[in-house]
């Protein structure tokens, strides 16, 4: 038990612990959510400057135009540097698609998150529930299933954290990419300026174009060729990267997947571990039943020996009134009372082993109390359980044995108190075996003890186990 209360307040911080990283990880999401309003706020940066390069085309166009001399060189050039806008236009429209895959991963993360976080309060609130209902046993066992829950929860915040870690790297891939294309678009724009010096050239040096168009042409192309080229592998690079990435966020999502089934599999054991606890609840319940219905009849028991004591006592105090009349009247009657008198003996004599029998039979009783107590006593080693009172009443902690004729007799007073009493019953003087008694000395013995005191008393003697002993010889 003291194991598992330990566990159930590890169980407790854990899930305190549990919280603060929940916190953690909403604090990431804000800062992820940040990054995003960055990268949305690039992109309406590289909208605008994508809506000045088609304004700066536009007077290129009208420059274009106006001059009558080259217009197919110019509208060649406008036409390449529509396909960079173009090409610029697809990467930008990439980079988009990419920043909204990354907010659905955020908004994936934050479900999971919230997710997570009821799964938590759920857990909570069934911990304190169990904590008011169910005992500690439950409570521990409770504890353990939910030790074991922290520590999946506690791999898959560890395996969010590797994701959160790709995440970051994918986006400083992605920086990487946005810087390539600021450059790109450097780039351009010096060959804008590069475009409007030569246009302002040609209207100088229209004759010198007229003669060297042919090598212009030729070495622009090649210019033209090699910058295709070099953006070519850029965006293969991005496209790797983004591969990359790709792959990184479905291994996550399967470490997801796993770290699910992790949770199912907890769940399912802490069902199992409830099951184990109602049937123990059910058995612990029955038991105590049982251990109700035992002392009902001890109790029972006690007072049928009660009430037989209170029977034999009253037929001992007939017995001795009437040995006292017997007496009496043997002093004036004739032989022929006398034999009358002795065959109402012989019928009291005949009561008299009819309640020794009950008698005998009240020992097996108390036999069978004493091995109940024993099983009690056995039972108290069982958590849980309280042992019972004690079945028989001990007088000033001494204890009871049990006489030859299966009566109850305390330690100190099984051995007889003095040879004569031992000797002496009412039934040896009545018969004559001890002619120096007198019937006056016969009349005033002391009645049997154990049915005078009842057992447990400070009075309750020996004489009526002696006078049974005797009576049997």
């Amino acid at each position: 038990e003291g194991k598992l209360r330990i566990e159930l307040k590890s169980v407790i911080n854990q899930a305190a612990e549990l919280e603060e990283k929940i916190e953690k990880v909403e604090a990431d999401k804000a800062e992820l959510a940040t990054a995003l309003v960055q990268t949305q706020h690039c992109l309406e940066r590289s909208q605008v400057q994508l809506i000045e390069t088609q304004m700066k085309l536009e007077q290129l166009e009208k420059e274009i135009w106006g001059a009558n001399e080259g217009e197919e060189f110019y509208k060649a050039k406008a036409i390449s540097l529509e396909k960079e806008v173009q090409l610029t236009c697809s990467e930008i429209e990439s980079l988009r698609a990419e920043v909204y895959r990354e907010r659905a991963l955020s908004v994936a993360k934050s479900t999971r998150c919230e997710e997570l976080e009821d799964e938590l309060e759920k857990k909570k609130k069934e911990l304190e529930i169990q904590q008011d209902t169910v005992c500690n046993e439950e409570v521990k066992l409770k504890e353990m299933a939910l030790a074991e829950a922290r520590e999946c929860l506690e791999e898959s915040l560890r395996q969010l954290r590797e994701a959160e870690t790709k995440l970051g790297e994918l986006e400083k891939e992605l920086d990487v990419a946005n810087e390539d294309n600021r450059s790109l678009k450097s780039q351009l724009d010096r060959e804008r300026a590069l475009s409007v010096a030569k246009s302002v050239r040609c209207e100088e040096l229209k004759n010198e174009l007229e003669k060297k168009e042919k090598e212009l042409e030729t070495q622009q192309d090649a210019i033209f060729n090699s910058e295709l080229q070099m953006k070519d592998m850029a965006l293969a690079e991005t496209q790797e990267s983004l591969e990359k990435s790709q792959a990184q966020l479905k291994e996550a999502e399967m470490k997801l997947g796993e770290l699910e089934k992790q949770l199912d599999a907890a769940n399912q054991e802490k069902k199992f571990l409830q099951l184990e606890l109602d049937s123990v609840q059910t058995e612990f319940q029955a038991m105590s039943a049982q251990i109700d219905s035992l002392k009902e009849q001890v109790h029972k028991e006690r007072a049928s020996a009660a009430e037989f004591s209170v029977k034999y006592m009253e037929l001992e105090t007939e017995l001795q009134r009437k040995r006292s009349e017997l007496e009496v009247q043997q002093r004036a009657n004739s032989r022929n009372e006398i034999k009358v008198k002795q065959e109402d003996l012989e019928a009291a004599a005949g009561k008299l082993a009819e309640c020794q029998k009950t008698i005998a039979s009240l020992g097996s009783q108390l036999r069978s109390l004493a091995t109940l107590e024993d099983f009690l006593i056995d039972t108290a080693s069982i958590p849980g359980f309280s042992p019972p009172a004690p079945l028989m009443a001990r007088r000033s902690n001494e204890p009871w044995k049990l006489h030859s004729n299966h009566t109850f007799l305390p330690a100190k007073e099984y051995e007889p108190k003095n040879k004569s009493e031992a000797a002496y019953t009412p039934l040896t003087s009545h018969n004559g075996r001890h002619p120096s008694k007198s019937p006056a000395s016969s009349s005033s013995s002391p009645p049997p003890a154990f049915f005078m005191n009842p057992p447990g008393s400070e009075k309750s003697g020996n004489g009526f186990a002696k006078y049974f002993s005797l009576s049997r010889n």
